[in-house]
C-alpha cells in the first residue's frame, strides 16, 4: 500500500508540473479517467469528462481530419497536428501522441495521450516560410514563387486552352530617386509601387517582385492576347499620379515588356526571359510604354551577347589596334595633330 501511495504521488507530481497535457481514458466507454492540471493551462477549458469533450475544442477546419484519423485507429497509436480554439477566441496548435494501455492478458482497454502546444513552433515555421517565398520589404511573391506560380499556371492553362500574359515591369529612373533621397525613401517607393500594381490586377492574377526595382505579373485566362496591353496602359495610368516620399512629390514611370502563352512560347524560363527583352525594347523606345516580344528581338539580342563575348576574347588576344590620322589645318595645310584611333582586327571578318 505505501509503494503503491508513493507512485500515485510521484505520478501525480509528474502529471501535475509537466507542461504537456497528459491524459487516460476508458476505450469501452470511452470516459475520461485522468487529465492532467495542464489542459486548463494550454486550452482556458474545463477538463472533459468524455473523448467528445477532447475533441470539441478541435478547429473546426481539422476537425473533419482529427476525428478520421482517431476513428482509423480507435485503440491509439496516433500521432498529429492540429489547430484548437482556446476560450480566450485565439487559435492554438497542438501536437497529440496517443498510444495503447493494455491488460494482462495483452487486450487494450485504455487509451493515453501526450498534447503539447506548439504554436510558437507553427509560427516559427510559417515566418520561415514567409521568407522563403515572398519579398520582405513588398509581402509579394518573391522570384522563386512567382516561377512556381507560373510554372503551375501554365499546366491549368495546357489543360484549359488559356491565353496568358506576363508583364515584365522595371520603373525607370529609379536609381535616381535612390541616390537622391536614400535608400530608406527608395524602399518607400517599393512598396508604394507594389501597393499601385496590387490595385490594378483582378484576383486570379499574381503579382511579384523578382528583385531590385523589377515586377512582374502573370494574367491568366486572358480572352486575348490584347488583354494583356490593356493591363500595361492600367500599370502606366496608375503610375501617372505622383508617389508622396516623406513630403517629397516624386513622379515614376515604368517601362513593359509583354510576352504571352502559347504565342511567344510554353517555356516558363523562356516567358519571363522574352518579358524581360521586351521591356528593355520599351526602354529603349523612350521609356514609360511597353512591347510586346518578337522573335526579332531574340535574334537582336543574340547578336548584342554574341558581340560583347567576341569583344572581350578580341581584348584578351589583343585583336586592338591604333591607328593615327593627321589633322590638318585647312587655312596653312599643316598637320596640327593627330586623331588616334581604335581598330578591331577580327578573325575571318577583317578590319573594323
Amino acid at each position: 500500500e505505501q509503494a503503491l501511495r508513493q507512485s500515485e504521488e510521484l505520478f501525480r507530481e509528474l502529471a501535475t508540473n509537466i507542461p504537456q497535457i497528459f491524459w487516460v481514458r476508458e476505450l469501452e466507454s470511452e470516459t475520461v479517467l485522468y487529465i492532467s492540471p495542464s489542459w486548463q493551462a494550454v486550452t482556458g477549458w474545463p477538463p472533459p469528462t468524455d473523448r467528445q469533450g477532447l475533441l470539441d475544442i478541435v478547429h473546426a477546419d481539422d476537425y473533419r481530419r482529427i476525428t478520421m484519423q482517431a476513428w482509423s485507429a480507435p485503440e491509439g497509436g496516433v500521432d498529429y497536428e492540429y489547430r484548437i480554439m482556446h476560450a480566450d477566441g485565439s487559435i492554438r496548435w497542438l501536437h497529440t501522441r496517443t498510444f495503447r494501455i493494455r491488460d494482462r492478458g495483452g487486450k487494450v482497454y485504455r487509451v493515453a495521450g501526450m498534447s503539447e502546444d506548439i504554436t510558437g513552433h507553427k509560427a516559427a515555421e510559417e515566418r520561415l516560410l514567409q521568407l522563403a517565398h515572398y519579398d520582405s520589404l513588398t509581402n509579394l511573391p518573391n522570384r522563386n514563387l512567382f516561377f512556381e506560380s507560373l510554372k503551375r499556371l501554365l499546366e491549368q492553362a495546357q489543360e484549359n486552352r488559356w491565353t496568358i500574359g506576363v508583364l515584365f515591369i522595371d520603373l525607370d529612373r529609379f536609381k535616381v530617386v535612390n541616390d537622391t533621397l536614400g535608400h530608406a525613401t527608395g524602399d518607400e517607393l517599393l512598396q508604394q509601387v507594389a501597393a499601385r500594381l496590387v490595385e490594378c490586377v483582378r484576383i486570379r492574377d499574381v503579382v511579384g517582385r523578382l528583385g531590385g526595382d523589377e515586377f512582374a505579373l502573370i494574367l491568366p485566362a486572358l480572352d486575348s492576347p490584347d488583354r494583356a496591353a490593356e493591363m500595361a496602359v492600367k500599370v502606366i495610368k496608375a503610375f501617372a499620379g505622383p508617389f508622396d516620399l516623406a513630403g517629397h512629390e516624386t513622379f515614376i514611370s515604368a517601362s513593359i515588356g509583354i510576352t504571352v502563352y502559347p504565342g511567344d512560347t510554353s517555356e516558363p524560363e523562356a516567358l519571363l526571359r522574352y518579358a524581360d527583352t521586351a521591356m528593355y525594347r520599351a526602354k529603349a523606345g523612350g521609356r514609360n510604354t511597353y512591347r510586346y516580344y518578337t522573335a526579332e528581338m531574340n535574334e537582336r539580342a543574340m547578336e548584342k551577347l554574341e558581340l560583347e563575348t567576341a569583344l572581350r576574347r578580341a581584348l584578351e588576344r589583343r585583336e586592338f589596334l591604333l591607328h593615327f590620322q593627321p589633322k590638318l589645318d585647312l587655312k596653312s595645310g599643316k598637320v596640327s595633330g593627330v586623331e588616334a584611333l581604335l581598330r578591331w582586327q577580327r578573325p575571318e571578318v577583317g578590319l573594323i
